[in-house]
């Protein structure tokens, strides 16, 4: 069981990176965790076609992202959970099913049609729309408070 993130592009704000590395840190106290920054489309620029940056990108997870893992896309039509019912689903396809979990996390654009439909579950983080960057560290912060929850560690209020 390990907790992934797989997202485009790499995390280019030092700060963020950092706030990145912390968590991940944290959650190792209990189960492997890692970021994969996956190669961002060559057709990235805005004035270039939507659906072959997504195409590309869509590849990019398709080769990566180990097959069985439980798969959770960050998308803004995603399901809500405040953060005791994200620990619920964490505690059960983390620790109960012992699950590997990944995370998908697309580029500017967003996930390509494909990836939302083979994800297990699309999970929105909120109503605003972040930088992909502040959502990796946003989501590593709900899995660590998720297993402090479920491990009765200090953190949660």
């Amino acid at each position: 069981m390990t907790v992934s993130i797989y997202m485009i592009g790499k995390i280019k704000n030092r700060h963020l990176r950092a706030l990145t590395e912390d968590y991940c840190h944290r959650i190792e106290r209990t189960v492997p965790c890692a970021v994969h920054s996956l190669r961002e489309s060559r057709y990235r620029d805005e004035d270039r076609d939507a659906a072959l940056i997504m195409a590309e990108e869509a590849e990019e997870f398709h080769r990566k992202v180990p097959a069985g893992a439980m798969t959770i896309a960050l998308d803004k039509e995603g399901r809500r959970m405040d953060s005791i019912r994200f620990s619920e689903f964490m505690n059960e396809h983390l620790f109960q099913l012992q699950r590997n979990v990944c995370f998908l996390v697309g580029g500017f654009r967003g996930l390509a049609p494909a990836v939302m439909s083979e994800a297990d579950v699309a999970l929105s983080l909120s109503d605003f729309t972040f930088p992909h960057e502040l959502s990796v560290a946003l989501i590593l912060e709900q899995v660590y408070r998720s297993i402090t929850m479920i491990k009765h560690i200090p953190y949660h209020k």
